[in-house]
């Protein structure tokens, strides 16, 4: 059993970057970690392939020309590097892109109401049809993101051995060398606005 962290990479034409979702996955107790890391990392990638998927008056959340991809997973302890079967995925042309510093957030939740076991998932570049006329993300845009988050919380649960969720303190008040674990992902909150992307100090 293990813990480790997997980048999902967005490449391509967009100023900025590239663009880098990590996500944590726990290995089940005795299982093969490589087919279970393997396996879990398909049910990322189909959010992804989710993203890139045509929706009323809109057409894709993610934006165009884009490659997105995952390499490997490290364990978090040891330093052990996986490597995983994904295959690139290019993302549709679009007409127009959205400000690159406007992203879609997806707040993930576990069973404990604390900021250690909340984790952030945020979705951009994105489609410039995805801003209505007033600003905001247009409401199927947020209605089919959240349907997305939550089949991915279904097809998780639905597998068992091993679990996606987020990796966090086990108690409050700690630091980065204080225990951590894994925060099983049980749903998930889309709110009708945009964040925007900053780069952390």
């Amino acid at each position: 059993m293990g813990t480790y962290r997997i980048p999902v990479t967005l490449t391509g034409t967009a100023p900025g970057g590239p663009y880098i979702n990590v996500w944590h996955v726990q290995t089940g107790a005795g299982a093969d970690d490589l087919a279970v890391l393997n396996a879990k990392a398909a049910l990322i990638r189909t959010f992804y392939t989710d993203l890139n998927t045509s929706i009323t008056n809109v057409g894709q959340i993610i934006g165009g020309g884009l490659v997105v991809s995952a390499d490997f997973a490290t364990e978090v302890s040891s330093g052990l590097q996986q490597p995983l079967t994904w295959s690139p995925l290019t993302t549709a042309a679009t007409a127009t892109q959205a400000p690159q510093r406007l992203a879609l957030v997806v707040s993930w939740k576990s069973v404990i109401a604390a900021r250690r076991a909340t984790g952030r998932t945020f979705v951009g570049p994105l489609n410039g049809a995805v801003v209505d006329s007033t600003g905001f993300p247009k409401p199927q845009v947020t209605a089919a993101l959240r349907g997305y988050a939550k089949k991915l919380i279904d097809a998780d649960a639905a597998a068992g051995n091993g679990v996606v969720g987020v990796y966090g303190l086990t108690t409050s008040g700690g630091g980065p060398s204080d225990p951590h674990q894994l925060y099983t992902f049980t749903r998930a909150v889309v709110k009708e606005k945009f964040a925007t992307l900053r780069r952390r100090a």
